[in-house]
C-alpha cells in the first residue's frame, strides 16, 4: 500500500471525496431511508448511547448528514487501500459497529476490527443480522470491548508487525491526537483516515507537537458537515 500527502494528490482525494458524497446520498436513502430496520437498529444504539454519553439533543438531528459523510470517507478509504487490500482496518471508537460492517462490506480481503471500551456488541449483533443490506456474510468483522490505551499497548507487543489502517468516524481532534503521539513507530506503512464532526466536538489545535515520522492534511472540502483527516504515516 502506498499513499503521499503531495498537493496533487490531495486534489485528487478532494475530487474523490465530493463524488464520494454524492454517491452516498443515493446509498443512505436505498439502505437508511424511509426508517428501514437497519436505520432503526441503528437508533436503537444511538439512545442507548446518548444515555451514557448524555449526549445533546441535536446530535440525533444530525445523524443523517453524519451517515453520509462516513460513507463517503469509507469510501475514500476503499479508494486509498484498494478492494484487494488484505492488511488490518481498525475502526477505533466503532461504537454499535455499523461503520465496521460498512468497512467489512466494502475490503472483503480485510481484517476489520471495531473496538470500543463500552460493550455494545449486542447492537453489532443486530445489525449484522440485516442480511438484506449486506452483500456479503460479513465474517471478516469482529468486535473487540477494549480501550484506546489496550489497544495500543496491544500494538506495541505484538511480535510480528501488521500492516493496518486507523479509521477514525466522528472522532474528537483529542483522542486522534493521542493516537499520533502514543503509536509506536513501525517499520510497517500506517495511516490514519478519519472524519470529524466539527459541530458536535469544537475544532481545536491538532498536534502541539508534530512528529517527523508522519504526515498530516486536512481535506478542506466546503458544504459539509465534518471535517476529513488524511494522516499518512512515512515508513520507517
Amino acid at each position: 500500500m502506498t499513499m503521499t500527502l503531495k498537493e496533487d494528490i490531495l486534489d485528487k482525494l478532494k475530487n474523490i471525496y465530493e463524488e464520494a458524497r454524492q454517491k452516498s446520498l443515493g446509498l443512505f436513502e436505498e439502505r437508511y431511508g424511509g426508517k428501514s430496520p437497519l436505520y432503526n437498529s441503528y437508533l436503537d444504539w444511538i439512545r442507548e448511547w446518548s444515555k451514557k454519553e448524555r449526549s445533546p439533543d441535536y446530535y440525533n438531528i444530525r445523524i443523517p448528514p453524519i451517515i453520509i459523510d462516513t460513507l463517503a470517507t469509507i469510501e475514500l478509504i476503499e479508494h486509498l487501500v484498494g478492494s484487494d487490500y488484505k492488511g488490518e482496518l481498525v475502526d477505533v471508537g466503532c461504537g454499535c459497529g455499523l461503520f465496521t460492517l460498512e468497512l467489512a462490506q466494502r475490503l472483503p480481503y480485510a481484517q476489520i476490527t471495531g473496538i470500543d471500551k463500552e460493550d455494545y456488541s449486542v447492537f453489532f449483533e443486530k445489525l449484522k443480522k440485516h442480511k438484506s443490506y449486506w452483500r456479503s456474510d460479513l465474517k471478516n468483522a469482529e468486535y473487540v470491548v477494549t480501550s484506546i490505551e489496550k489497544y495500543l499497548e496491544y500494538v506495541e507487543n505484538e511480535k510480528e508487525r501488521k500492516e493496518r489502517v486507523l479509521c477514525l468516524f466522528n472522532m474528537p481532534y483529542g483522542v486522534t491526537s493521542y493516537l499520533l503521539n502514543k503509536l509506536p513507530n513501525t517499520t510497517t506503512y500506517q495511516a490514519i483516515i478519519g472524519n470529524f464532526d466539527i459541530f458536535t466536538f469544537p475544532k481545536v489545535p491538532f498536534l502541539t507537537n508534530p512528529r517527523d515520522d508522519i504526515g498530516v492534511k486536512s481535506l478542506e472540502i466546503p458544504d459539509v458537515l465534518t471535517e476529513v483527516l488524511v494522516i499518512a504515516y512515512k515508513r520507517s
